[in-house]
């Protein structure tokens, strides 16, 4: 592997942060499941990615998991947030049609799928 040289503090932290994400990513995603198949249908997101998926401040999210109502993980200092923790996040805040403000969808989409399994 040919050695890399990053210059600067900004570019060095991205590149630190992105490789200890992926890293603990794959860990999670070899983990075993409660039902015992490793890695099985298991989607965990980067606070990152939450942010991006719901368009969510870095304020709101951490008060949500600091209320307890988004669970996650955190693994150093790397926080991930599990997709069916966010499903049911925002099941238990649905709208329906009937009661939705003007303008809202209201459609009772799901902001997100379970990945398939393969």
């Amino acid at each position: 592997m040919e050695p890399q040289f990053i210059t600067g503090q900004t570019r060095l932290t991205a590149t630190v942060e992105a490789a200890v994400e992926k890293a603990v990513a794959r860990v999670l995603a070899s983990r075993d499941t409660p039902t015992g198949a490793p890695g099985v249908g298991v989607e965990w997101l980067p606070l990152r990615r939450v942010r991006e998926l719901t368009g969510w401040s870095k304020a709101t999210l951490a008060r949500r998991r600091a209320d307890g109502s988004l669970p996650y993980s955190l693994v150093g200092q790397s926080v991930f947030v599990h997709v069916d923790d966010l499903n049911a996040l925002m099941e238990r805040h649905r709208v329906s049609a009937a009661s939705a403000p003007q303008g809202a969808a209201g459609d009772g989409a799901t902001v997100l799928a379970r990945p398939a399994t393969p």
